[in-house]
């Protein structure tokens, strides 16, 4: 059997217990700080507290999604991949633009982008340039394509396939969709 004996704890008589162990220590301080060390720190703060704001706004930045603005869904039903006009569809930066080289004028259609983005249109004249903006495209839960640009979080989104709806019965009609030129990089030579 082994004895234990019970150990004394020795306090200040004048500060209470505190229960963390730091009885009867005196709470360190620092000295104090010039004016001059004062406008110094604070001169290092100010710009680690803009850079810590600006990537918060940044972080925080929502997708674009607006409820309010969804459309209907993609009617599958009509797709099919038979039917192409010659009318072309480019990307430029934030806008889209269809040329229809056809004697055909299309009126109240809807135009469909990658089988997601809806945007219904007024007129596509035979033998003219329409130019619609990307801003106007949206998808069943109020999603918009990506524009890009130079604060652009995303790459903006790649138009892989347009369509035209003419109404809810007769299939969609698929148009030609030019792919925008991407930067490349130079070539090495090899040798």
């Amino acid at each position: 059997m082994i004895a234990t004996m019970p150990t004394k704890v020795r306090r200040n008589a004048g500060s209470p217990s505190t229960g963390d162990g730091s009885e009867g220590r005196k709470p360190a301080t620092l000295p104090p700080m010039s004016c001059a060390c004062r406008r110094i720190s604070l001169r290092m703060l100010a710009p680690c507290a803009t850079a810590s704001a600006l990537l918060a706004l940044g972080a925080c930045s929502p997708i674009p999604y607006e409820p309010q603005l969804a459309t209907d869904p993609y009617p599958r039903r009509l797709h099919t991949p038979e039917t192409v006009v010659d009318i072309e569809v480019f990307r430029e930066g934030e806008t889209l633009v269809l040329v229809n080289a056809t004697a055909t004028s299309y009126q109240n259609v809807r135009v469909w982008l990658n089988q997601r983005f809806m945007l219904e249109v007024e007129s596509i004249p035979a033998g003219r340039m329409t130019r619609l903006p990307l801003s106007g495209f949206w998808d069943r839960w109020g999603g918009s394509p990506e524009r890009g640009g130079l604060f652009r979080r995303f790459d903006p989104t790649p138009i892989r396939l347009a369509q035209i709806e003419l109404d809810a019965d007769t299939p969609l009609i698929g148009l030609v969709v030019i792919p925008a030129e991407e930067p490349r990089a130079p070539r090495q030579l090899q040798g």
